[in-house]
């Protein structure tokens, strides 16, 4: 695949990744405003923040579409899918979710998706900068500019 090519669908994962996150922090947004979550001790801060966080990543990463980026933002993904599991099977801070509470479905699907797409999109990134680290190393320091331009 040509490096264009190669960049495009780099690209266009690193901005699905980041609405599937922006979509967690949706979901937490609406459960702590709209279904009683703000009520409910630790867990209420801890879904605004969580909102909070998931759309400051989803902008940053979207826009910057840097490696540490995707990287942090998979990992929100992910951490927040095992932290609702976590929850449904042994509690959390007080609090027991149960599997067939609202959205809980949607919530896994959209944190573990995150997860999956960001993290090829990280591998393919990070593949990548080892290849032009490499290259610099062969080719000196205007083979890992040419790199870096690309």
């Amino acid at each position: 695949m040509s490096s264009m090519r190669m960049r495009l669908v780099v690209n266009l994962a690193i901005w699905a990744g980041s609405l599937l996150v922006a979509g967690s922090a949706v979901i937490h947004f609406y459960l702590w405003d709209s279904q009683g979550y703000r009520n409910i001790p630790t867990i209420g801060p801890l879904f605004l923040a969580q909102a909070c966080a998931g759309w400051a990543l989803a902008m940053a990463t979207a826009i910057l579409r840097k490696l540490p980026l995707v990287l942090v933002s998979a990992g929100y993904g992910i951490t927040s899918a095992c932290a609702l599991i976590y929850s449904v099977l042994f509690g959390l801070f007080g609090w027991q979710e149960v599997m067939s509470a609202p959205y809980v479905g949607m919530a896994l699907a959209v944190e573990f998706a995150a997860g999956a797409v960001l993290l090829a999109a990280a591998a393919v990134l990070a593949k990548q900068w080892l290849g032009s680290r490499a290259a610099s190393v062969v080719g000196g320091p205007h083979a890992l500019v040419r790199n870096l331009q690309e």
